[in-house]
């Protein structure tokens, strides 16, 4: 007997949450809240993340159809394989490599996630597998809407949460994620695909990709090591010419450390409104911080909250490391490292 088509559209929304480039976007978000929000987000609505959720929810009709999986355990699988998508993202050069094709992509990531599996027992580790390959076939199905289909999934989630404030489920815990939330809202890695219609200029452009990325691997290698091994929080600052790679070098350095569980990205370019508060909450999440603040030298102010910020997270936590980048040294950044 199929599962009603509610639940198969909750469950497919809920794995869709996965995707997209913000591991831990619901750190500290209980089951029972994913479930609310997956059932709010069930709600018909004109833009292209519901249109995406209706054809991931296609593909999990054949396997919501047995009448031995309970409605509970169908949604539990699906908050699985979202998790496994949110740790475990498809970067955009695996993508490319595998000609979007959605089941080798998700072999690539099942691979990556053998261990998440490993400790799941049956069916779950079979369905939890089989919703992982079906939400990438409706994701990758159309990959011109990805981008838009973030934003949609980011607003109605924060929509969300702020229905939460005013519910009966722990108010205060919602809260806390809601900030927190607003706060990993700042960073994200610079990604776009060239479609049709774009100028061939945007070719060059370091968020495209366009040109495979190599023979970094040692200056990667070596940033990775001062993450992973430097003090608790550590601030780099690179320099180089306008075109001389430093943005595309750590739009890599984003993805690779990504993969490693970090939440890493480029802090937004209109952060700068923000209180220092905000800074605060995005340096106390509970992931490792791998963070980016591009032009670093037009942008004195953001980097004195930000950097106020850091110097009140304890040791002992989540590592915190921020890289800037600008074009040369210059008085702004003496005037920076003199600052008490």
């Amino acid at each position: 007997m199929a599962k009603p088509k509610a639940y198969i559209l909750a469950a497919a929304r809920l794995s869709l949450a996965g995707l997209g480039s913000w591991p831990g976007l619901l750190a500290g978000v209980g089951n029972e809240v994913l479930q609310y929000i997956a059932k709010r987000l069930s709600d018909d609505s004109d833009n292209s993340f519901t249109a995406i959720s209706k054809r991931v929810a296609k593909e999990f009709g054949p396997l919501g159809a047995s009448e031995k999986i309970a409605e509970n355990d169908f949604l539990a699988a699906a908050a699985d394989a979202g998790a496994i998508l949110r740790d475990f993202p498809p970067p955009e050069n695996l993508l490319f490599e595998k000609n979007w094709d959605a089941g080798q992509v998700a072999e690539t990531i099942l691979v990556k996630a053998a261990m998440r599996l490993k400790i799941m027992g049956e069916p779950a580790k079979g369905l939890c597998r089989q919703m992982v390959k079906a939400t990438l076939l409706g994701y990758l199905e159309d990959p011109t809407t990805q981008q838009e289909t973030e934003t949609h999934f980011r607003q109605e989630v924060l929509g969300a949460l702020e229905a939460l404030t005013s519910a009966a489920i722990k108010p205060a815990e919602i809260a806390a994620a809601l900030e927190k939330f607003q706060a990993g809202q700042l960073v994200r890695i610079p990604e776009k695909t060239y479609r049709e219609g774009i100028a061939p200029s945007h070719l060059l452009r370091p968020e495209y990709g366009t040109v495979p990325f190599m023979w970094r691997e040692e200056t990667q290698a070596e940033i990775e090591n001062w993450a992973e091994k430097g003090s608790w929080v550590s601030v780099r600052l690179y320099t180089g010419a306008g075109g001389s790679g430093k943005t595309r070098l750590f739009i890599e350095m984003c993805r690779r450390m990504r993969e490693r569980r970090w939440h890493s990205g480029f802090l937004e370019l209109d952060s700068e409104a923000q209180p220092q508060a905000v800074f605060g909450r995005l340096l106390d999440l509970p992931e490792n911080l791998f963070l980016v603040v591009d032009y670093a030298e037009t942008r004195r102010p953001l980097l004195e909250k930000l950097l106020a910020a850091a110097a009140s997270v304890s040791p002992g936590g989540a590592r915190v490391c921020i890289v800037l980048l600008a074009r040369s040294e210059g008085e702004w950044w003496s005037a920076l490292k003199n600052e008490p």
